[in-house]
């Protein structure tokens, strides 16, 4: 599964269900794939501890899938 996070403007808002989105592909045996994360959303991931490098894979964009 991907995950396209480039028209997240406020990850704070959005944290909750990312995660629980993310746990919920990991309890059906999926592989999520975050991209599309912003430089100041990257940020904001790390100010508020967001542990999204330990549940996911990540990639700069949809570009690395062709």
């Amino acid at each position: 599964m991907i995950i396209d996070l480039s028209g997240i403007a406020d990850i704070e808002e959005a944290a909750d269900q990312l995660m629980r989105v993310i746990e919920g592909f990991h309890i059906t045996g999926s592989h999520p794939i975050v991209t599309g994360v912003r430089p100041e959303v990257s940020q904001k991931i790390v100010d508020i501890g967001l542990d999204l490098e330990s549940r996911v894979e990540t990639k700069a964009s949809l570009l690395f899938f062709k």
